[in-house]
């Protein structure tokens, strides 16, 4: 039976084909005989509950682990062998281990490094001297570190939620070359009852023993060798050349990674950095914004006094322009009731003479000539100021003619 993949597209295939080693778990198998180092992983094994964890992982089907990672819904964190659903929370795993599902959020938070000041305490606490990691990829350098500062500090750590967030990693992380966990989902599609029996089974080869605690040895450096005060011939544990960790596991060879702490120093110089530069920008704002609501209140406050002025000025003008109108009206109601004589127009047949009473002189009414005058109409002024007439003004003017 070949690999059953319902998502089995190009962009897969590759994934399959780029990932084709398999970081197998291994097995301890030293003894607190073999030196201190040793007598300190086991008691910090013993402290967790982690015996069974550290025994022999159990053989691995190649094929069947492949059509685990092809069908691996993220989200859910579940997966599909043979078309059954296989569940790999933290429940599942930890019950598979005989763990219980703690709450490591605390935990958690500290391993991420997104505690800066725990993190910086477990470099300098750990690796005072610096990291060298033989491990191909640099990047879970810290977090290793990190686990191993949880570990002695008997913080909470919740396995099955570590191995969970592991094969999501494997399976979605470019930086990812191989297939981690075979043994554990090969026991995985047991426990949910996935056939087998027409694959091959491999035997898993890595095993956690003397040559992994030879590599336990402080860093080689003038650094290291100064800071005790030390020469290389008074030290000579110090010039041992470090051999990478030797396995029968096709992982490919590991490299001696940068040194992280003067990286993670370097990176938290940075974010000093940036932290002031916020805190100027921050505070220039403030002062802007400080400054312009300044002059919109010193704004606000002219234009009252120029509104107080104004209502000021219209209230002293007002009884004055009030009292003017009053008198015009009365002079106009004055005007329109007095008795004023109407003279009827005459005009003079003999304008050469001096005298309207002299000899010779006719004087007549002319005829067709009418004059009229109407008086103007009274002013009245509102309390606004405002000038109105309470009539209409009207003139007329009949034509004359004088013959």
């Amino acid at each position: 039976m070949g690999l059953q993949s319902e998502n089995l597209d190009p962009l897969v295939q590759r994934f399959l084909e780029t990932k084709k080693s398999f970081a197998e778990e291994g097995e301890m198998v030293f003894s607190p005989t073999d030196g201190s180092h040793a007598t300190k992983i086991l008691e910090n094994v013993r402290s967790l509950g982690w015996e069974g964890f550290v025994q022999n992982p159990g053989d691995y089907v190649a094929e069947i682990v492949l059509e685990f990672y092809a069908n691996i819904n993220k989200s859910e964190r579940t997966s599909k062998i043979g078309g059954k659903i296989i569940p790999f929370n933290s429940v599942v795993l930890n019950d598979l281990y005989n763990f219980k599902d703690i709450n490591d959020e605390g935990t958690v938070i500290k391993i991420e490094g997104k505690d800066e000041i725990v993190m910086a305490e477990a470099f300098k606490e750990l690796c005072p001297d610096g990291v060298r990691s033989y491990y191909k990829n640099s990047w879970s350098i810290a977090f290793m570190v990190m686990l191993l500062y949880a570990i002695q500090r008997s913080l909470p750590i919740n396995v099955g939620r570590m191995i969970s967030d592991g094969i999501i990693a494997s399976r979605f992380s470019n930086e990812s070359k191989c297939l981690f966990y075979p043994s554990t989902i090969t026991r995985l599609a047991e426990m949910f009852n996935v056939d087998m029996s027409n694959f091959r089974r491999v035997q898993s080869n890595y095993a956690i023993d003397q040559s992994y605690l030879s590599t336990l040895q402080p860093p080689r450096g003038i650094e290291r060798r100064a800071s005790h005060g030390q020469t290389s011939s008074e030290s000579p544990e110090l010039e041992t050349n470090v051999q990478p960790m030797q396995t029968k596991t096709n992982i490919a060879p590991a490299t001696v990674s940068s040194d992280i702490l003067a990286c993670l120093q370097q990176i938290m110089l940075k974010q000093e950095e940036m932290t002031r530069n916020w805190d100027v920008f921050k505070n220039e704002q403030v002062m802007r914004i400080t400054h312009v609501m300044t002059e919109l209140a010193q704004t606000r406050s002219s234009q009252k006094i120029i509104s107080q002025t104004i209502d000021n000025q219209v209230a002293y003008t007002f009884p004055t322009i009030q009292m003017m109108g009053n008198l015009m009206w009365n002079v106009a109601n004055a005007v329109r009731n007095s008795n004023i004589p109407n003279f009827q127009p005459y005009f003079v047949t003999d304008p050469g003479m001096s005298s309207f009473n002299g000899e010779g002189i006719s004087v007549h009414p002319a005829q067709g000539l009418s004059m009229s005058m109407v008086s103007p109409p009274p002013i009245v002024f509102s309390e606004r100021g405002e000038v109105s007439t309470a009539f209409p003004m009207s003139h007329t003017s009949h034509p004359f003619s004088v013959t």
